[in-house]
């Protein structure tokens, strides 16, 4: 998974993810493929080297997101898809409510908490719902599943 940096106070994955003593986001491609090998997962921060545009757009709305209206959030998202096309790549987006912190965590280090605890035990129903969501849009942009069900299957 390539995330990323918040654009405001509430901060993005890498800024809660780093909340963790040697936790590290800034990796070198080769050891990015070296931990996918070792592990079957990784997750890494964007470089130019990797993800230098994302395809897959998570706009974020509500009370502790950078756009508080969902219309507004939508105008950006239509917005960024249509440059995106015109420069050629591929590009979905999902609009996805901040009016509450995804599994009901408060404080950085909790929501990093839950969110490692994905790899272990079934997350919360709203964290897994936004999961599913951009991991099967993933899927179907590289062509791994065909339609929108057999994505959210695998």
């Amino acid at each position: 998974m390539v995330s990323g940096r918040g654009l405001g106070h509430t901060g993005g994955t890498l800024d809660k993810l780093e909340a963790i003593p040697g936790f590290c986001v800034d990796i070198e491609i080769d050891r990015y493929r070296q931990i996918a090998r070792e592990c079957g997962l990784v997750l890494v921060g964007q470089t130019a080297r990797i993800a230098p545009a994302d395809r897959v757009l998570d706009v974020k709305y509500g009370g502790g997101a950078f756009m508080v209206d969902r219309d507004d959030a939508r105008a950006l998202a239509i917005s960024m898809t249509t440059i995106g096309r015109a420069m050629g790549k591929s590009v979905q987006t999902l609009l996805t409510s901040m009016e509450q912190p995804l599994a009901g965590r408060l404080a950085t280090r909790l929501r990093s908490r839950s969110r490692l605890s994905v790899c272990g035990v079934m997350p919360p129903a709203d964290l897994l719902e936004v999961s599913l969501r951009l991991a099967a849009e993933m899927l179907l942009m590289g062509n791994v599943a065909s339609t929108h069900e057999e994505a959210i299957g695998r």
